[in-house]
């Protein structure tokens, strides 16, 4: 593995450090944090511009997407802080075992609270379903500053291979494309529109020859890498980029339900997501938790893991080099 990359610090510390580009949420930031990564990257080549006006659904793009053999992509947005959902993914955070406490609010609200067990009243269900809608929206009300693996993690990642393309793979500087995508913690939001602009655009033959590479939540204290997918022609390519690993505890999963940009393309384009977890406190074989995120304790950002992660990506595109 290489030195600790200046970009990756440099830019740990921007991402991390300036609390302007903390939460990148409203117009203002996202602008901001597009004319700084467009300075970055204009410098190494590539041509970048942001397809809306920030306001709406704004997706950050360098390079030529619709030409590109593989697109890069990682999330800009950030999470409101506490509440998963809709997330659907084993995680230790707070936000997590609220979600648990909904349900069970829930359950009790609609068993009991109908049923009537002495004690339990209707109104007693449904004052316990308003303190959970009001937990819900608390969530939702103040920002989490601290979102350093998810996805500061993706975004200094993707600048890292796009520095690392120009030095050392120029050759392959047109046949990449790099997007950060926006409100994916929102729905996938970034992730279905670009899915949609080149569905439009291209046949499914020429998608089909596409890549969509993914980078996600590489940066916590997790030590477990996966790489998730859901096609077969995903699967194949992840294979190939597992076998430069010398990781023994690196698995890859065929699944159509993984919430991330890489899951809008499962019909269109073979896509694949790189994400880092770690094995849950629970005797269950291979479940996995991605901890911290959507948290205050997303204050922690091993770049060397990072570096670790890019590593491997610049050693996959030079074996397409031909």
């Amino acid at each position: 593995m290489s030195k600790i990359s200046s970009v990756i610090s440099d830019w740990n510390q921007k991402l991390n450090g300036d609390t302007k580009f903390r939460i990148r949420r409203s117009p203002a930031v996202k602008e901001q944090f597009f004319l700084a990564v467009n300075k970055f990257l204009a410098h190494r080549g590539y041509a970048g511009r942001a397809d809306g006006d920030f306001k709406g659904i704004t997706n950050l793009i360098f390079g030529d997407e619709k030409t590109a053999g593989i697109i890069f992509t990682a999330h800009y947005d950030t999470s409101k802080t506490g509440y998963t959902a809709p997330n659907f993914y084993v995680t230790n955070t707070p936000g997590f075992w609220g979600d648990g406490v909904i349900v069970i609010g829930i359950l009790l609200l609609v068993i009991l609270g109908t049923v009537g067990f002495g004690f339990w009243h209707w109104w007693a269900g449904l004052a316990w379903f308003a303190l959970m809608a009001l937990y819900t929206a608390v969530s939702f009300m103040f920002d989490n500053k601290f979102n350093f693996n998810d996805n500061t993690s993706g975004n200094i990642a993707l600048l890292e291979i796009a520095d690392r393309v120009s030095r050392e793979l120029p050759h392959l500087k047109d046949k990449l494309a790099f997007v950060f995508t926006d409100r994916e913690e929102s729905g996938l939001k970034g992730g279905k529109k670009l899915n949609r602009q080149l569905t439009a655009a291209l046949s499914p033959e020429q998608l089909a020859q596409k890549l969509v590479l993914n980078i996600d939540c590489i940066g916590g204290r997790d030590t477990i890498f996966r790489l998730y997918t859901h096609s077969d022609a995903g699967l194949e390519i992840a294979q190939k980029i597992r076998e430069l690993s010398v990781r023994e505890d690196f698995k890859i999963y065929k699944t159509k339900t993984f919430p991330s940009d890489s899951s809008p393309f499962k019909k269109s384009i073979p896509s694949i997501s790189l994400i880092s977890v770690k094995k849950a406190k629970f005797p269950v074989k291979d479940l996995e938790k991605l901890s911290n995120t959507h948290s205050k304790r997303d204050n922690f950002f091993d770049e060397a893991m990072v570096q670790e992660w890019t590593d491997l990506v610049v050693a996959y595109l030079g074996t397409r080099e031909g």
